[in-house]
């Protein structure tokens, strides 16, 4: 796990032992650019010292979710994860980048990020070789034209996987990429997630995302798979996404946050 989230992982996603049944339930996990090693679940697991009377049961683990920023439940008992793929890779941390710090805290608008970021991250800017340089590591190649400027800030990508539990033996056995497509200049870092009565509510920063699906509300299961995954680049009859705050256009500009 690339953040060293797999203890809050294993503690926030509570309940099973084994990983065969969450592997059972993979088949659509999607290729994540930027993975890192994978520490086994109850290697994790054993890491943990609890209060006396309770007990650390594992729920999910990678790959089934991984990158986990937050999570929730909705009222039949469905879990919805927030995955963060960007962080740090494709949303820079402005701690180490004090000489945009100024500029940074100029900025007004999603416009001025994206303006500020296309010039200084494009082929055209003749600093752009010596301050990629002096910044190991802060930007790859990820859409693979021989090329790295601001274009590769619109690869990675955030997600929202949903996990369900379809026997009742707390454990999850069932798995789908409910969302997806948060891949745009500005997008990330995903946060808070809330679902209810077939409506999944998705801050990722600029935007708030709400998203509704029929099948959410009237079954207990995963939404048919032609209903997913939501995604802001693609029209789909069954699933209906859109910005509350902004409307999302592509290309934008990668965020600068802390942390």
């Amino acid at each position: 796990m690339r953040f060293g989230f797999s203890r809050l992982l294993v503690v926030a996603l509570l309940v099973v032992s084994g990983s065969a049944v969450l592997r059972a339930a993979e088949a659509d996990v999607a290729e994540v650019t930027s993975a890192g090693p994978v520490e086994d679940p109850v290697t994790a697991m054993r890491k943990f010292r609890v209060a006396p009377g309770l007990k650390v049961n594992l729920f999910a683990a990678e790959p089934m979710v991984r990158n986990v920023v937050s999570f929730g439940f909705d009222e039949k008992g469905r879990c919805y994860v927030v995955e963060s793929n960007r962080r740090r890779t494709s949303v820079f941390d402005i701690r180490g980048l004090s000489e945009w710090l100024d500029a940074d805290f100029s900025f007004r608008t999603v416009e001025d990020r994206a303006n500020f970021l296309k010039a200084n991250l494009s082929p055209s800017n003749p600093k752009l070789g010596d301050f990629l340089k002096s910044k190991r590591n802060l930007l790859s190649d990820f859409n693979k034209d021989g090329v790295i400027d601001w274009h590769d800030l619109e690869v990675e990508s955030e997600r929202i996987r949903l996990l369900v539990d379809t026997n009742g033996d707390g454990q999850a056995d069932a798995a789908a990429t409910l969302a997806e497509g948060f891949d745009g200049l500005t997008s990330g870092v995903a946060a808070g997630v809330l679902a209810r009565k077939g409506e999944v509510w998705f801050t990722c920063i600029p935007d708030l995302w709400r998203m509704t699906n029929a099948e959410l509300r009237m079954t207990t299961g995963l939404p048919s798979a032609d209903s997913l995954p939501f995604n802001p680049h693609l029209v789909n009859r069954k699933s209906k996404i859109s910005s509350t705050v902004l409307v999302f256009t592509l290309p934008s500009a990668a965020t600068i946050c802390t942390g």
